[in-house]
């Protein structure tokens, strides 16, 4: 019984910590994420949590629990991926590069897969791709704390090193949205859009702005 009623728990706190993780809240997705991995310590609670300490910049606590989770299951790609992404973000370009070839021997065709090992392969590229990724995240923690400016300031200089980055030009139109600098939101959500036309939330974010625009 007892069993039962903390998987029934786990679960609970589970959808507790995606649904503070979808809306932004980092630090009640780990506290919700911790919890239910107390009460169970399945792969989707473990990945779960190393999700949100990716999201805290925890890059050393995410690959231990990511690397256990590979030990283990070594069949679930996208935690395969997710493992490699942050072996770059801690530059362990060696460990990195291998993941991404295991991944591609089995989808040879993933176009994803594809750029990242181009990209971890590229001593200029990966370096600038990194750094760019450590600005979006200290950009992040501002924003959290409307420091709409400074975190601003971060973003334009992290698109110098990574511009094809649709979720970044994304990040830097909302910035301007909420600055109500409304041409330049309007500029920067234009570039989101080349670079992934069909992503829906992008698709919003143009309207919203069009509709100030003919105000």
């Amino acid at each position: 019984m007892s069993i039962f009623i903390d998987s029934l728990r786990a679960k609970f706190y589970r959808k507790k910590g995606q649904k503070a993780l979808y809306r932004g809240k980092i630090k009640k997705a780990y506290n919700a994420f911790r919890k239910a991995l107390l009460l169970d310590e399945s792969p989707e609670n473990q990945f779960n949590l190393a999700l949100v300490l990716l999201s805290l910049n925890n890059y050393e606590e995410a690959e231990s629990i990511l690397k256990s989770i590979y030990e283990h299951n070594p069949q679930y790609s996208f935690n395969t991926f997710t493992l490699a992404e942050c072996l770059m973000m801690r530059r362990k370009w060696d460990e990195a590069i291998p993941l991404f070839r295991k991944l591609l021997r089995e989808e040879p065709m993933n176009k994803l897969y594809n750029r990242y090992l181009d990209l971890a392969t590229d001593v200029v590229a990966r370096e600038k791709y990194v750094r760019a990724q450590e600005l979006m995240k200290k950009a992040s923690v501002l924003i959290d704390k409307k420091k709409y400016s400074e975190a601003l300031e971060l973003l334009l200089e992290a698109v110098e090193y990574d511009s094809n980055n649709p979720i970044l030009n994304n990040n830097i139109s909302s910035l301007y949205f909420k600055m109500k600098d409304y041409q330049k939101a309007y500029s920067y959500a234009e570039r989101a859009l080349n670079f992934d036309h069909e992503n829906t939330k992008f698709q919003r974010n143009m309207i919203q702005i069009k509709r100030k625009l003919r105000k």
